[in-house]
């Protein structure tokens, strides 16, 4: 037979018809046990898949190593069933924490502090901080004088306040207590529900910070664990733990804080109760816990008084024993403590929820609250005073607690350092970096002329928040937009902007109007980058329609370029060791001097060979009729070609000495390696005119239109690494290994050098050559040669030349 109950209160007796109406009705499947980990049920036996009866529990165990994904080990079979809904156990990561010193900290890294004698941590602040992105997440650790003499003291509240003195119009409370003295207990509240216009006794809290009073959740739900409008009430805010369900999960999670719209100032008669660390004080049987509240006196009339009860503890076996078996099996549970008399007459009443069972911690000597009043036996209809009663236990609900203390808790501040670039103000108020303000202290954020605060910053923050300070960051240039074109910005995040305060990776995004279009392998997109919109910036060129334009398609034809560089000789490299049947052209790098003559650099004729490297380059077309053989000039550095292209004379100079060398010694085209020329090739004669540029064009400023003017582009891709690299083993790789930077990913590797540019020139002018000379593989030849030998000729045309 089930017993009926009352909760403290509203006094309301559980109908056992409509409970065993339910139970004859209702059951659950029960599921199979989680991974590493299983389910047992109380006071009973299942296998999955088999069915129970309503209100039966499951207790969640996971494995060693493995932590349960719910708060609650209990699962309870009602209304509320959901199988998808279950625990599960996941797998706890290692521990890593060892002690180093504070100077060393990095990101992740806690620290812990404590006050040296005689001074004390202020009332709010933590004692750990952690170090996240390079910020401490509190401010810095503060200690104070402490208080000598912790006060011991009772609230006495004037009959106008909200919290106020109970008088007889009060529910009555503690049966067989004691008067508490004057300013006993500073911390006790009465909590008041309005009531048309008046308002009504309904349950107790504790003070637990200048904000936040604690109490029972059942007193501000209705039966179904709902929160009561909070119009009813004078305060800020009704914070019920999500868990809490009421009596259909069995009063579960039976805890409820209020926070207030105004600070308590503190003073002998009003103090908090400790609740720090609260978790780590263990209670023992026969630990004596405090309760006081208004109650009745032992003739049945109601006091004035505050009254105190105090009360053992006692383990769950105990309470077991004591209490009736199926109400204990159905309410006595993890989250709950047990605490009483049996047998005494001694015994909390209806009307005693939300307050608080407190103990006194003989290490510190102050009172420490363990446990809120939530459920009683009840006796026809009233509570039955020899039996004990069932309390919610705060501990297991501590970091519940100290997340929601620490949204409302208000503290000092440390003010900031003004943010880079910009500088915080306080209205009305005249504050410096390092003076102590509130920590709901409003900062108003303000960038220096030419920066621009990131898109989705707020412009407001509060001191307690400095540490996620708001980024002044440099404005971007000012872009002209055809007029033709209709264009939008969007933040990194993703959010569109005014265009005008774009910062550090906003992309500008354009479309052409009617009439118009991006030129040909132009792009609709740019970033700005360090204040700067790369290249190429937005275009819309008229469409021309007065003629058909006539496309005509040219011949792809691949190319192997092979490449021999003049000052190479040295090395014993020569051009006839390598088969000439291989590639298609050669190139042969020579030098340039400023004034405009070539410089070789071989040195053959003066070492005694009758042949210089050049003229043995040209005599491999004896060998394959086919092959192109192409003059490189290359300049010393980035000075040379400026200053022949900046001097008429000098380009003469530049170009008749080029034109000679290309007749004298049977060349067949000249590569610029250096950037292209601004003057269209003379393309009378037949030549080429090719360029060998850096693998990365985003940077370097080079044009569009540069494959306009060249018969082909060369990439340079020979020496990524002046010596192998530690984690591909090449000089210049194939393709990115997962373990690089990304900047070496998208910067030294062929494959994403040709990625680079195939976006920016057509494809079929895009070529990879091979560098014969250059350190690119680790393969030794027995001639002395270091260059590039892929495994065949297929996976040379496949992987080089991507057309």
């Amino acid at each position: 037979m089930i017993q009926s109950f009352t909760t403290a209160a509203h006094g309301q007796d559980t109908k056992l018809y409509l409970y065993q109406f339910i139970i004859s009705r209702f059951s659950c499947a029960l599921p199979d046990h989680p991974d590493n980990g299983r389910w047992t049920i109380l006071n009973g036996e299942g296998q999955p898949r088999s069915n129970i009866s309503i209100n039966t529990i499951l207790k969640y165990d996971c494995n060693i190593g493995y932590k349960l994904s719910a708060p609650s080990q209990y699962v309870i079979c009602d209304t509320n069933w959901n199988p998808s809904n279950l625990p599960a156990c996941e797998v706890l990561c290692p521990p890593i924490r060892k002690e180093i010193s504070c100077q060393e900290a990095t990101d992740g890294t806690y620290l812990t502090y404590a006050c040296a004698e005689f001074y004390e941590t202020p009332f709010g602040y933590k004692k750990t901080l952690t170090c996240l992105d390079g910020t401490w997440n509190y401010p810095n650790p503060v200690c104070q004088p402490g208080q000598l003499v912790y006060f011991l003291m009772c609230v006495m509240f004037n009959k106008s306040s909200l919290w106020k003195k109970v008088n007889d119009d009060s529910v009555p409370l503690i049966f067989g207590g004691t008067v508490t003295e004057v300013l006993e207990y500073p911390w006790i509240t009465a909590v008041y529900r309005k009531k048309c216009d008046e308002y009504e006794n309904i349950c107790g809290g504790s003070i637990i910070s200048q904000r936040v009073v604690l109490t029972a959740a059942h007193c501000v739900t209705n039966d179904n664990g709902d929160v009561l409008p909070e119009e009813n009430y004078l305060i800020y805010r009704i914070v019920v733990h999500p868990s809490y369900k009421g009596n259909s999960r069995r009063y579960l999670a039976d805890i409820a804080i209020l926070v207030t719209k105004r600070s308590f100032i503190l003073n002998k008669r009003v103090q908090p109760v400790c609740i720090n660390d609260v978790n780590m004080i263990n209670l023992h049987a026969g630990s004596l816990g405090e309760i006081s509240g208004w109650g009745i006196k032992e003739d049945g009339s109601p006091s004035d008084e505050l009254r105190t009860l105090k009360i053992p503890y006692k383990y769950e076996t105990t309470c077991a024993q004591e209490l009736p078996p199926d109400w204990a099996n159905k309410y006595n549970s993890i989250d709950k403590i047990c605490a009483g008399f049996f047998n005494k007459s001694i015994s909390i009443c209806k009307g005693d929820s939300g307050n608080g069972l407190f103990f006194r911690n003989p290490d510190d000597n102050r009172y420490y609250v363990h446990g809120i009043v939530s459920l009683g036996v009840s006796h026809k209809g009233e509570c039955d005073i020899q039996q004990n009663s069932l309390y919610t236990k705060v501990a297991f609900y501590y970091e519940y607690l100290d997340r929601e203390l620490s949204k409302y808790s208000i503290k000092d501040c440390l003010l900031p350092v003004h943010p880079k670039n910009g500088k915080w103000i306080i209205e009305n108020e005249n504050k410096e970096p390092g003076d102590i303000v509130p920590s709901n202290t409003v900062l108003k954020i303000n960038c220096n002329p030419g920066y621009h605060m990131f898109s989705g910053s707020t412009a407001n923050i509060k001191c307690d928040s400095s540490y996620k300070m708001p980024k002044c960051q440099l404005t971007c240039e000012q872009l002209e937009v055809p007029p033709s074109a209709v264009f939008y910005c969007q933040s990194k995040t993703g959010e569109k902007i005014n265009c005008a305060e774009a910062t550090d990776l906003t992309t500008l995004t354009y479309t052409c109007s009617d009439g118009f279009t991006i030129p040909l392998y132009g792009k609709n997109t740019t970033q700005c980058i360090n204040g700067r919109w790369m290249r190429p910036l937005p275009r819309c060129v008229r469409i021309e329609t007065s003629t058909k334009a006539i496309i005509k398609k040219r011949k792809e034809t691949r190319k192997i370029i092979c490449v021999y560089d003049s000052w190479r000789y040295h090395t014993g490299v020569k051009p006839t060791d390598f088969n000439a049947s291989l590639c298609t052209h050669v190139t042969y790098e020579i030098g340039l001097s400023p004034d405009g003559n070539l410089k070789i650099r071989d040195n053959a004729l003066a070492a005694g060979v009758n042949k210089s490297f050049y003229e043995r380059v040209t005599d491999m077309k004896n060998d394959n009729k086919n092959l192109k053989v192409i003059l490189s000039v290359e300049g010393d550095g980035d000075t040379e070609f400026r200053v022949i292209a900046a001097n008429a004379s000098i380009r003469n100079t530049f170009i008749n000495n080029t034109i000679r060398f290309l007749h004298t010694y049977n060349f067949d085209g000249l590569d610029i390696n250096w950037h292209y020329p601004s003057i269209k090739p003379d393309r009378q004669r037949g030549w080429l005119l090719t360029a060998t540029v850096y693998i990365s064009p985003v940077y370097l400023g080079y044009p569009y239109e540069m494959d306009e003017y060249l018969d082909w582009i060369n990439l340079q891709t020979y020496d990524m690494y002046s010596k192998p690299d530690r984690w591909t083993g090449q000089y210049s790789a194939l393709f990115a290994s997962s373990k690089e930077t990304l900047w070496n990913r998208e910067n030294s590797n062929i494959d994403q050098s040709v990625k680079n540019w195939r976006g920016r020139v057509k494809k079929i002018k895009l070529f990879q050559p091979l560098h014969l000379w250059a350190d690119i593989s680790l393969l030794r030849i027995q001639m002395k040669m270091r260059f590039i030998v892929l495994s065949s000729l297929r996976n040379l045309k496949k992987s080089l030349i991507l057309m």
